[in-house]
């Protein structure tokens, strides 16, 4: 895999990790410090806070589980960071995602997230 194919893959694993409702596996795609806003929840800061969100998400029987993605762009900013624009499906609705990643410790991990309802 090449360098500038290592953060799609981090952002794959990311929604691998959500359809599979694992918790543990979504807080991992993560920095410590990351900041996590998604459409319609308080923004999440830090590990604990966005363990909380995707926590609450998950139990709250959000779509997440059966929607669909796509990563409709992907770009390397330097070596040590990374951004990533995806669009996601869940029931009727049409999500816009913006992620930032960072390359920590040999991997890349979503630093920042971000999600809206897409216009139409």
């Amino acid at each position: 895999m090449t360098a500038a194919t290592q953060p799609r893959a981090a952002v794959q694993n990311y929604f691998d990790a959500l359809k599979s409702g694992n918790v543990d596996a979504v807080a991992k795609t993560f920095t410590s410090d990351a900041v996590v806003a998604f459409d319609g929840q308080a923004t999440a800061t830090g590990s604990q806070a966005v363990r909380s969100l995707y926590e609450k998400l998950l139990k709250d029987g959000a779509d997440l589980k059966s929607a669909t993605h796509t990563i409709d762009e992907t770009r390397n900013a330097g070596t040590q960071d990374a951004f990533a624009r995806s669009t996601s499906k869940q029931g009727d609705t049409t999500y816009r995602e913006l992620f930032m990643l960072s390359h920590q410790g040999g991997q890349w991990l979503i630093s920042r997230f971000m999600n809206n309802q897409g216009g139409s």
